[in-house]
């Protein structure tokens, strides 16, 4: 349970707006197993500010800060084996206290209606301390894991910045973002202890820490006509850079991509769009190509209620795609199987 009270002060000084204030939280957390009752009773007073900065009547800037306590899961506290997978069993913790985590906010927003340019952009710090980790103890490829409270000398952090940027002009809009985005976190790995004749006698969990680092791009020019096509062609390009106690690796994904809406025959319309994938790694082990090519032709007359439709979806009969991914032991590589090629005829009713 959480019973608080909050405080909070708003000063107004020429362009700028400050609120500073604290919340008193008293967290009670009751854990009863076996006829035994474990009881956390926490107070805290968790400070927050917000700065806010109107630079003109379409253009601000605003900065955050608060403390936050964070309790995990009541799954963490069940001190029983669990199977997570076929190689994976999890217990939990009875003994768990909570982290702490700072937070930082700085936004930026700007609009002109005169030229039809909209501007923003993002910046997010976070570190937490005395987090929740995973105590794993790895042997061969099974894996026996525990919540445990991490020493506050390792905290977790992330940072996250992304801006974007679009200008229209008369029918035509052009887009332009980018997308930062890094974690640090320290994790416990159990090594093997073992005797004079080989055998296992034990653990010694040691820090390994692990970094991810993302980047996206994004451009693309969209139409908004009201009686011809629209249309929207853009490229994607995403870098995705993950290193687990010195293990790296590098993945890039090339994306360009189309979009079309086309109404024709006086009740006719056409909706289809276009991806294509080029998935490759630093290492040169992986060099994939895939499309994915969408398109719908949709019938509706006047007013009517009725509308008919033929939906195609994967035309190209594409057989799989790629994805990659990170967490606090392991960088993966995955390929996926999807769906073959559908075509469906719809018939819809609005009452």
């Amino acid at each position: 349970s959480d019973v608080f009270l909050g405080f909070h002060y708003k000063v107004k000084t020429g362009k700028f707006i400050f609120t500073p204030g604290a919340t008193l939280h008293n967290y009670t957390i009751k854990n009863t197993r076996f006829g035994t009752t474990e009881k956390q009773n926490d107070w805290m007073v968790l400070p927050d500010v917000n700065v806010f900065f109107e630079i003109k009547k379409s253009e601000s800037l605003r900065f955050n800060y608060d403390i936050s306590a964070r309790y995990t899961d009541v799954n963490d506290f069940a001190e029983a084996y669990v199977f997570n997978n076929y190689n994976q069993l999890f217990r939990g913790n009875r003994f768990l206290e909570n982290s702490l985590a700072h937070n930082y906010n700085l936004s930026y927003f700007s609009f002109n209606m005169f030229n039809y340019t909209n501007v923003s952009g993002f910046l997010n710090y976070s570190r937490t301390l005395e987090g929740i980790k995973s105590n794993t103890n790895i042997v061969t490829i099974n894996q026996v894991t525990t919540p445990v409270n991490i020493d506050s000398n390792f905290p977790d952090e992330t940072f996250s910045a992304n801006g974007r940027f679009s200008k229209r002009i008369k029918k035509i809009q052009f887009r332009l973002s980018g997308n930062l985005s890094f974690s640090k976190s320290n994790n416990l790995i159990g090594e093997r202890v073992l005797d004079d004749m080989g055998n296992i006698i034990g653990s010694t969990p040691t820090i390994q820490t692990s970094e991810s680092f993302t980047q996206n791009y994004r451009t693309s020019v969209r139409s908004s006509f009201r009686d011809w096509p629209n249309f929207e062609v853009g490229y994607s390009y995403t870098v995705n850079n993950y290193d687990n106690g010195g293990l790296e690796q590098t993945f890039y994904t090339n994306r360009p991509f189309a979009n079309i809406d086309v109404n024709f025959l006086k009740h006719f319309s056409l909706i289809a769009n276009w991806d294509f994938y080029n998935y490759t790694d630093k290492a040169n082990t992986i060099k994939n190509e895939y499309t994915f090519f969408n398109a719908t032709v949709y019938y509706k007359k006047g007013e009517s209620s009725w509308e008919f439709s033929v939906q195609a979806t994967n035309i190209l009969n594409t057989e799989f795609t790629n994805s990659d991914s990170f967490n606090d032991q392991f960088n993966t590589t995955n390929q996926y199987f999807v769906l073959p090629r559908i075509v469906m005829f719809v018939v819809t009713y609005d009452l």
